[in-house]
């Protein structure tokens, strides 16, 4: 089954060992998705993969070029809500990102600097930074600028992650309810088809008997 871990950049990233990078397949889905609205990964037969992947990268790294620039980045620095305008402003940046959801989008801008950050914690092969992916290079200039905010920059992501949990437990729970509602719904209408049969085939009987009831009448008149 085709993921969106299979399109990532690898060179220079460490990414966590599930299969998935928002923590739930569905939410890797929706952002796959919208790359693939977005045309940059084609999921077809005769599709290349590699092609794929080397646009995948280059969209990453537009986003984290972008996150550089002064009059986006300095957003962060204003106290009132200055990461989210930071956030948002980034998103506004990026085309693609029309198709997903804002808390999504900056839950998985922000993967991708963890993964970044977990190779610098643990570096393997390709340890020479000149042939890591170009989303890794760009994470390092994004993180250099971003320097004493990046605390403040995880710590909104955190609380974004969560109420991201929420919004989807809630979601989830609401699809449920309908279920059921639907479920008890097709049940009432079972039960109405089967009074009404009960009770077709009671008016049944009662002509039936009623019927018999005239036949004895006319037969004792003939008698």
């Amino acid at each position: 089954m085709t993921s969106l871990k299979d399109f990532l950049p690898r060179a220079g990233m460490v990414y966590t060992e599930d299969r998935d990078i928002l923590g739930r397949q569905s939410r890797d889905d929706k952002i796959l998705k919208a790359l693939c609205k977005a045309s940059f990964v084609r999921i077809a037969k005769g599709a290349s993969d590699k092609q794929s992947k080397k646009n995948v990268n280059q969209a990453l790294t537009e986003i984290f070029t972008v996150a550089t620039e002064p009059h986006i980045l300095n957003l962060v620095q204003y106290e009132s809500r200055g990461i989210y305008a930071f956030w948002t402003s980034l998103q506004d940046n990026t085309p693609w990102a029309y198709y997903i959801g804002e808390t999504m989008f900056f839950c998985f801008v922000w993967a991708m600097v963890k993964a970044r950050r977990s190779w610098h914690a643990n570096p393997r092969p390709p340890f020479n930074i000149s042939m890591h992916s170009k989303t890794a290079i760009q994470i390092d200039a994004f993180l250099e600028k971003l320097d004493i905010y990046y605390s403040s920059v995880d710590d909104e992501i955190y609380k974004m992650a969560g109420r991201l949990d929420e919004d989807e437990d809630d979601d989830e729970e609401e699809e449920d309810e309908n279920e059921d509602e639907n479920e008890d719904e097709d049940e009432d209408q079972d039960m109405d088809q089967v009074e009404d049969e009960d009770g077709d085939e009671d008016e049944d009987q009662v002509e039936d008997e009623l019927r018999e009831g005239v036949d004895a009448m006319q037969i004792d008149d003939d008698l």
